[in-house]
């Protein structure tokens, strides 16, 4: 029981001039319920969930003041969802307001998109699964430009799945493909490189010092031996990001391939996985890193290499702590 007031001459029993009603809360953040009661004093105040008498502690934080009665419950997950009520009693009766209380799960990729290559005139496609409270929305989006069906792009969706299928590819399909999911408790991406590449062509040369050929059982390659060291065109910037949500680094690269790439945060290697996505294209070098945390704050810096030597490019990434909202509960 929670909330004992001095008596009043004046018996009025309890009602509530301010209901609760139904709450969508999601997974991690903090919600509270609140109603408003007049009557007389003394008056006592109870919260239930599924008829469970609940009390102050580290998960429930319960307040009566000016007439005001609330809960306010910490770190959502989903046992947190349920019936939820507040009875206030005194001598002249007692009256209760009940809500619902829905735990909304952010869109999460448990099948994310990968690295693809094909060549001209081929079909491929693309297919991201994903974890999340229904109903979930999908857009596909390549270079920043959020795609629409025609004759060679197709997409489809399931309830928590997306799949893109691009037919009689082009050299101008090539590029950065992103799957894009979005529910009422947020919005997630994956994100991907799709390379297009011509019918190998035929040319004569004169071996010499310029040029080299490497032979394997199933390929010939013609290499250019003068190699240009490379550097950035395009260096690393400053970024701010929210703390759950994802970081996408970029920078631009010239010089002779083939190339290496290597991503460092405060001078400790990155390796790809499911949290770091690397990848290079056309002289653009990406990083892209999910599920961010304050741990994720730091120094970037970008290695290229290749066979005449290596440039490097640094930038901040800045992660900010999420806003925690509290949610009034109105009639």
């Amino acid at each position: 029981m929670f909330g004992i007031f001095p008596y009043t001459d004046r018996a009025v029993p309890p009602s509530f001039t301010k209901m609760l009603k139904k709450v969508n809360g999601s997974i991690g953040s903090n919600v509270t319920l609140e109603c408003r009661v007049a009557g007389s004093q003394p008056m006592v105040l109870s919260w239930y969930k599924d008829n469970k008498e609940i009390h102050s502690d580290d998960k429930y934080k319960l307040d009566f003041s000016e007439s005001t009665a609330s809960v306010t419950i910490a770190g959502l997950d989903q046992s947190d969802g349920g019936v939820y009520t507040c009875k206030a009693s005194n001598d002249a009766g007692e009256k209760e307001t009940t809500c619902i209380l829905s735990i909304k799960e952010p869109p999460s990729f448990v099948q994310r998109l990968k690295e693809m290559s094909c060549i001209v005139g081929s079909e491929i496609s693309m297919k991201c699964m994903l974890s999340g409270s229904l109903p979930m929305t999908f857009s596909w989006i390549k270079d920043d430009h959020e795609l629409t069906e025609d004759e060679h792009v197709k997409m489809s969706y399931e309830a928590k799945s997306a799949m893109l299928n691009l037919k009689n590819a082009q050299l101008s399909h090539g590029g950065k493909y992103v799957c894009q999911a979005q529910n009422k408790a947020g919005t997630q991406r994956c994100a991907a490189v799709l390379i297009v590449t011509e019918h190998a062509k035929s040319i004569s040369v004169t071996l010499g010092q310029r040029y080299r050929i490497q032979t394997t059982d199933t390929s010939s390659v013609l290499k250019i031996v003068k190699i240009i060291k490379p550097s950035f065109t395009r260096k690393l910037k400053e970024t701010e990001a929210m703390k759950g949500s994802f970081a996408h680094l970029e920078c631009l690269v010239s010089g002779s391939l083939p190339m290496m790439i290597q991503w460092y945060k405060d001078e400790t290697e990155i390796h790809a996985c499911e949290k770091y996505k690397c990848a290079f294209f056309e002289n653009v070098a990406f990083l892209e890193i999910s599920c961010l945390s304050s741990e994720d704050s730091g120094s970037y810096t970008c290695v290229a290499e290749n066979e005449a030597g290596s440039a490097q490019s640094s930038g901040i990434l800045i992660v900010k702590g999420l806003i925690l909202c509290i949610i009034n509960i109105f009639l």
